[in-house]
């Protein structure tokens, strides 16, 4: 008796193709979510870089306010941050090297803008803006804690974006 078989039916391919759609399926979603998990590292990333970088701005003794010989915390010094802040100098004392950013000081009473420098940040769509409310001084190095006249209150603002 002679016995046929059959190699390919129409069961089999049909169930091939499923298989292979849903392994396809599988690898799909894995990426996507890996894709999603990458992106979110890299905000945290980003935030947390700028975050350190405003932190750094505020209490460094080369942009800050000094009382005598003592530098006062969370201060900028408006004369010596305008002055530098086109400069590579600036972007590299704040970790910022690989993007552009804009600093914004502003009265916190009267919401009115005191100092802004840097790049425009309207055109980019991945860029974080941070604020802080810190002292401005105007390049004069205070002889005593009585010279508070000349300090103003103020809030600055840190965006910063992707090149």
């Amino acid at each position: 008796m002679n016995k046929k078989g059959q190699i390919f039916s129409i069961d089999f391919i049909i169930s091939m193709i499923v298989v292979i759609f849903m392994i396809g399926l599988v690898f799909y979603i894995a990426n996507l979510n890996s894709f999603s998990q990458n992106e979110k590292i890299n905000k945290d990333l980003f935030y947390s870089r700028t975050e350190s970088s405003l932190i750094l701005l505020v209490n460094s003794p080369k942009y800050g306010c000094y009382i005598g010989d003592k530098l006062l915390p969370f201060s900028i010094n408006s004369s010596k941050l305008t002055t530098s802040i086109q400069s590579t100098d600036l972007s590299k004392h704040l970790g910022l090297s690989d993007y552009d950013f804009k600093i914004v000081y502003a009265k916190s009473d009267q919401n009115i803008i005191v100092g802004t420098a840097g790049y425009d940040l309207s055109s980019s769509k991945s860029k974080i803006i941070l604020d802080l409310n810190v002292v401005l001084c105007d390049g004069v190095i205070l002889n005593s804690i009585d010279s508070y006249s000349n300090l103003k209150y103020t809030q600055i603002y840190l965006g910063v974006i992707d090149k």
